[in-house]
């Protein structure tokens, strides 16, 4: 049996989707949204929340650090978010307690 193109397509898709990303490559946005399973919009969103890409021509690359850096940020924001709510809850349920 002959692979088929779309077989080939398929194949190539995958393999651009495993991976991971390090600090020290440069990685075409079109791969990077590939490797994280990011649409168009949601890539748009994280340039507008702050990540840094660069235009050469008509492609846009980025840092594999600063998408690193770029997920620490978001870790930052959120994650002192998700626990401050769950010390308020704490706070809450000692109050519901000691009553």
């Amino acid at each position: 049996m002959s692979d088929t193109p779309a077989l080939r397509r398929r194949t190539l898709r995958r393999k651009v989707l495993l991976g991971s990303i390090r600090a020290d490559e440069v990685l075409p946005a079109a791969v990077l949204r590939a490797r994280l399973k990011w649409g168009r919009h949601t890539f748009t969103r994280a340039v507008q929340e702050g990540l840094q890409t660069i235009r050469y021509g008509r492609c846009d690359y980025v840092m594999g650090s600063a998408v690193l850096e770029f997920f620490r940020k978001q870790q930052g924001q959120h994650g002192d978010g998700q626990h401050q709510a769950a010390d308020g809850q704490q706070a809450r349920q000692q109050e519901v307690s000691s009553q």
